[in-house]
């Protein structure tokens, strides 16, 4: 089992808690690339699958009311192709997560570059 630095993540669904209530917090667990109907949504929703999701535990809970579930959109600008886009935006797909009911729902656009060439 990998271990990683997820704090930033978990600062996405603990933002109004307390510091008593934030340390009590132990960790969370973090899926990425789920399909909707593996945790029992209805097909053909938007979003189709959950890009990441974020699920805070401490010791003797988890915490499903704090679930976050991002969509992520990535723009893979190319040297030929400097203003290339994502394909979507991906409004749609966060309404329908917060249709879906998420009490913390997000989007995020990362751009990914190709190296620059050495001269």
């Amino acid at each position: 089992m990998e271990e990683y630095d997820i704090r930033e993540l978990l600062y996405l669904v603990t933002p109004d808690l307390e510091i008593e209530e934030f340390f009590e917090i132990k960790g969370a667990y973090v899926g990425n690339m789920i399909l909707r109907e593996e945790l029992g949504f209805k097909n053909g929703g938007k979003s189709g699958d959950f890009d990441i999701i974020v699920i805070p535990y401490s010791e003797n809970t988890i915490h499903f009311e704090r679930t976050g579930v991002f969509e992520v959109k990535l723009v893979k600008p190319t040297l030929k192709n400097p203003g290339r886009n994502a394909n979507s935006l991906g409004l749609t797909q966060t309404l329908g997560l917060i249709k879906d009911g998420f009490p913390f729902v997000g989007l995020m656009h990362a751009s990914v570059t190709e190296p620059l060439p050495e001269f």
